[in-house]
């Protein structure tokens, strides 16, 4: 019913692109260029009729908005990759990344049409109750990255890397991480004690690996700043430059508290790999364990009233997860009429909030009496859904 009184119009376009450029150089190397530019376009048109028995009363509404997003990557990659003795071989990965991401918002709003709303988002000016705002966003990244790869006779490989991230929405001390990695791999499918075997048992590789990453979503990329609201609409008298009162202007409010500490989330994993197949790869079998350990997480953590702000963006805790992940696919029948596969997967995962903000409080028995410390539980932490130390997230 309600359908049949709006006028509605939503057009998005979207434009991606990817170029590049290779150059081989002397000595095995190689240079490469990428450029990934992405242009998007909304633009959304609403009318509501005031010839709805609701709608009526406010003499129908119109909307118009207006967005558009660009963002660009760019990344500088080298590369070095050599074989010796037949046995040894090597690969080196140099990467340099630039990255920026901006974007535009016009929204303008209107209603009490006169002397009538039939043109609807066609002629904003003839609503009596208009209303506008805008809201533009730029946040840029950057990104160093050197990795090593090694492999003995295709058996035993070595995989070592480090990576200096940066993002601007960080706080001004801390927009930048470094993340290693390690992996080593032995892929014994490929030893003599196999060969007699390889009819049945097709591959096998045991791998084993340790890193650290980061989670840079923060959601608005200005989250680390203070921001000036207009006073929810109040208005007050100010001083002009001969001494004069200016009134009723409206006065500014700081509404979200700076954070220049704020930084990256960072999570350490290590995981224990099998893979195997059998039956000339026909079914094969995947098998993981992890254990990861994530510290400095992102939160919005509630804040007592008399701070004069409701919450502020900060890094809290720590919180393990472990799990193990199995997957069997097979591929039963293969011919020229049919084909057929199967697929099983099983996961579980583990997670205990370790640390909250280290702050610790006194554990008394039933008679008041001293008897150890704990840490503080945070019943305000993430947004008022509070932590607990020792329980899960979410828990209680």
């Amino acid at each position: 019913y309600n359908d049949s009184f709006i006028d509605r119009s939503a057009i998005r376009n979207s434009f991606t692109g990817s170029m590049y450029a290779k150059i081989k150089l002397p000595f095995g190397i190689s240079y490469q260029v990428n450029f990934s530019p992405r242009l998007l376009l909304y633009n959304y048109r609403n009318h509501r009729s005031s010839q709805h028995p609701v709608w009526k009363s406010f003499g129908g509404d119109a909307q118009r908005r207006s967005e558009m997003s660009y963002n660009w990557q760019v990344d500088n990659l080298i590369r070095w990759e050599h074989t010796f003795a037949q046995k040894h071989q090597v690969e080196v990965t140099l990467l340099q990344n630039a990255e920026e991401n901006q974007s535009w918002q016009e929204i303008q709003t209107t209603q009490q049409f006169a002397p009538s709303d039939i043109l609807g988002y066609h002629r904003m000016q003839a609503g009596t109750v208009p209303a506008i705002s805008s809201n533009d966003t730029r946040n840029t990244g950057d990104a160093l990255m050197g990795r090593l790869f090694y492999s003995f006779d295709k058996k035993y490989m070595l995989t070592a890397s480090v990576r200096r991230d940066g993002y601007s929405a960080f706080g001004q001390n801390y927009p930048h991480a470094t993340f290693p990695s390690l992996a080593l791999a032995w892929n014994f499918g490929n030893e003599k004690f196999m060969q007699s075997i390889s009819d049945v048992w097709s591959t096998g590789k045991l791998r084993l690996s340790w890193g650290k990453n980061g989670n840079r979503d923060l959601g608005n990329p200005y989250i680390a700043l203070a921001n000036l609201g207009s006073g929810q609409g109040k208005t007050m008298n100010y001083l002009g430059p001969d001494g004069e009162v200016i009134s009723d202007l409206k006065y500014l409010t700081m509404d979200r508290m700076a954070n220049s500490d704020l930084r990256w989330e960072k999570t350490e994993a290590f995981n224990v790999g099998l893979d195997l197949g059998f039956f000339n790869n026909r079914l094969n079998i995947t098998a993981d364990w992890y254990y990861k350990k994530t510290n400095d997480m992102i939160m919005e953590m509630v804040l007592p009233g008399f701070s004069g702000f409701t919450k502020v963006a900060t890094n809290i805790g720590r919180v393990d997860n472990t799990g193990v992940e199995l997957s069997i696919n097979s591929l039963n029948i293969a011919n020229n009429v049919l084909e057929w596969n199967t697929s099983f997967t099983f996961s579980y995962n583990r997670n205990k909030i370790r640390h909250i903000d280290y702050q610790m409080e006194d554990v008394l028995d039933a008679d008041g009496n001293f008897i150890g410390k704990k840490e503080i539980d945070q019943p305000n932490a993430d947004s008022g859904r509070g932590w607990f130390v020792g329980h899960a997230i979410g828990e209680i």
